[in-house]
């Protein structure tokens, strides 16, 4: 073959390996892409359940009583996480929708009703199982089989009274270190207005525990302390709290945050901080968290509403152990 035959055919093969080339790096950039969207849905996928240690300790026909013995936050949210009641061999979808975010150590109240608001009819003798599901992974967080016997009496469970376990006073958790962690120390206190006698706190804010908190932690730096209970609301009305503390404070009324800062690790000198909420008439879970690194330390917890001033808190109850 003539070398301007070579020459001809050459340029005629150049257009199509040009095309070839262009569909090559189409495919390439495509599949890349798929690898891409694929992969980040099966890492949502793979997203795991929480992983928390529950138990229904009480119940009655109109409520259970759910324990947080450990684990993770669950975010009760009828998006997020379903609680299936199977009684009589069917099964009742309840709403959780009012139970916002359940930590370690609270409890909660769940009413026998299901989404659309209807109780769900048990009756004595019968047994039941109590799940809950992440809807994310489509896995029980948990799931304990009860029958309706011995609880099964709606008194047991009342929160317009306080059962006869409660008595007045909210219960304190001590820690060493600032985790809230560790072997408690218990101390339950008539309301919260404490405040160390170093660097004269205790005389110019006043306390009601001499030597607070030495004469509990033997320490005055590095500690943590979670005070639980229930606060008694007399009147349907909107109340405001003031949280003082020095150093990091939080409150929680029925597990849903009232008075929070800005990090977890925030550390200030003698600050109060506001919330205000509706409350109904009755009995609510009360939280409020405290932590203290070094130098001063303050906690105080007061309230009012329209019906009355400024004040401490004392309408405390806790939890008196059966045992």
């Amino acid at each position: 073959m003539k070398p301007e035959n070579l020459l001809k055919n050459r340029d005629g093969l150049s257009p199509v390996i040009g095309t070839v080339l262009m569909l090559l790096i189409v495919i390439l950039i495509g599949a890349a892409l798929a690898v891409s969207l694929l992969g980040g849905e099966n890492e949502e996928k793979l997203t795991p359940a929480p992983l928390a240690n529950l138990r229904v300790s009480e119940y009655n026909n109109t409520t259970l009583k759910i324990d947080h013995n450990g684990g993770d936050v669950i975010e009760f949210d009828n998006s997020r996480t379903s609680v299936i009641l199977n009684v009589a061999e069917k099964n009742y979808l309840l709403n959780v929708s009012t139970l916002g975010s359940f930590r370690a150590g609270e409890n909660k109240l769940l009413p026998l009703k299901d989404r659309e608001g209807n109780s769900v009819p048990t009756k004595a003798e019968d047994a039941a199982t109590v799940k809950v599901i992440d809807l994310g992974t489509q896995k029980p967080i948990f799931t304990q089989e009860i029958r309706f016997t011995e609880g099964y009496e709606p008194e047991t469970i009342n929160q317009s009274e306080p059962a006869v376990e409660y008595q007045s006073g909210i219960t304190g958790y001590y820690y060493q270190g600032v985790s809230f962690s560790g072997t408690a120390i218990n101390h339950t206190d008539s309301r919260l207005k404490l405040a160390e006698n170093t660097y004269a706190s205790a005389s110019l804010y006043g306390t009601d525990i001499e030597n607070w908190p030495y004469g509990i932690l033997a320490t005055t730096d590095s500690f943590s302390v979670v005070y639980e209970g229930l606060i008694k609301i007399e009147q349907d009305s909107s109340y405001t709290f003031y949280l003082t503390s020095d150093d990091w404070a939080q409150l929680y009324i029925d597990g849903n945050p009232v008075i929070t800062e800005s990090s977890s690790s925030v550390r200030h000198s003698k600050t109060t901080n506001t919330g205000t909420l509706s409350l109904p008439a009755g009995y609510h879970q009360i939280r409020v968290e405290m932590k203290e690194y070094a130098g001063t330390s303050i906690l105080r917890l007061e309230w009012t509403s329209e019906s009355f001033s400024r004040c401490f808190v004392e309408n405390f109850y806790h939890e008196v152990s059966s045992m």
